[in-house]
């Protein structure tokens, strides 16, 4: 049990590795291109008739000019107006901090500067702005790092709904950091992560169920939930449903599924994966042997410190 405990991927949500956080981060970033930016392009062009395609995750799409540059500059003088009055809103807050915390469209990269604006979303009672609160004090991003002030921040973002939070704070209650362990509270706290969709709580779940932790272990119910996570592009679920398949656990025994999967973890990054695959071609399971490969693959886990403690 331990040793596949060593082997098993098991994930705690970092910025960047939301797996909402694309969605999350395209939906604000098309809000402001149609509240701002579209308007302001449209002025620019106008006056050579021309228009150029836009396109956000194919949801802009080129439009005919107007006729009118007042009639073009009125919009803009609406648009503006209306975000005038509306005011800027916590989960914008959010996302601005966002930028600042992982240097992206111009912003330069300053945790200092994100967490001012976390703290203004928070004060907007933000769901958002609550999680990367808990994120900085997690890691130490801009903030000496403290497990129980994260833990505070996690618990009330995750009390919003917010699946990742909720991830995280199970997490916490399941490793004992910023807390007493409480497996019961970190069986409880996944299962609504789960639930929420995130697919980091789907399989640290699924991992709860595989190892036995404060449910009977269940081997079948483990790989339905990492089977889960990986159609959606887990690379842990495919991870660790690639053990699954290799050793037979929950699932016969295949070599051949074991190898597709540690492939497509591998090629995401995994680690974890990328061992398990240099593993599989130095011995030819689930494929050709092939030792060149295999170097290759080992070399790659080496370096993104996949391979399991001595």
């Amino acid at each position: 049990m331990h040793q596949f405990f060593m082997v098993l991927d098991l994930r705690l949500v970092k910025i960047g590795c939301r797996d909402d956080n694309q969605f999350f981060f395209c939906s604000i970033v098309k809000g402001w291109v149609c509240q701002f930016y579209a308007p302001l392009i449209f002025i620019t062009k106008f006056t050579a008739n021309t228009m150029h395609t836009s396109t956000f995750e194919n949801n802009l799409t080129s439009q005919k000019p107007k006729k009118s540059l007042g009639g073009a500059l009125l919009v803009l003088l609406v648009i503006l107006g209306i975000n005038f009055y509306s005011g800027i809103r916590g989960h914008e807050y959010s996302y601005v901090g966002m930028l600042y915390a992982e240097g992206k469209y111009f912003f330069p990269k300053d945790y200092h500067k994100a967490i001012e604006w976390f703290k203004k979303a928070v004060d907007d009672d933000d769901v958002y702005g609550y999680y990367f609160m808990g994120l900085c004090y997690d890691f130490g991003n801009g903030v000496k790092p403290n497990k129980k002030e994260a833990l505070k921040w996690y618990k009330l973002a995750a009390e919003k709904g917010d699946g990742s939070a909720q991830c995280n704070l199970a997490w916490a209650y399941q490793h004992g950091e910023g807390v007493e362990q409480n497996l019961s509270e970190a069986f409880k706290w996944y299962k609504k992560s789960a639930d929420n969709g995130d697919l980091n709580g789907i399989v640290n779940l699924g991992s709860m169920y595989y190892q036995g932790e404060h449910v009977e272990q269940n081997y079948e119910e483990a790989v339905r939930l990492y089977q889960r996570a990986a159609d959606k592009g887990s690379d842990s679920g495919q991870h660790n449903l690639g053990l699954c398949y290799e050793m037979g656990k929950g699932v016969p025994q295949d070599d051949s599924k074991a190898f597709k999967l540690f492939f497509k973890a591998a090629n995401q990054g995994n680690a974890k994966a990328q061992y398990r695959l240099s593993l599989c071609y130095k011995s030819g399971r689930g494929v050709e042997r092939d030792a060149s490969k295999a170097a290759y693959w080992y070399n790659k886990a080496k370096v993104n410190g996949g391979l399991p403690a001595q």
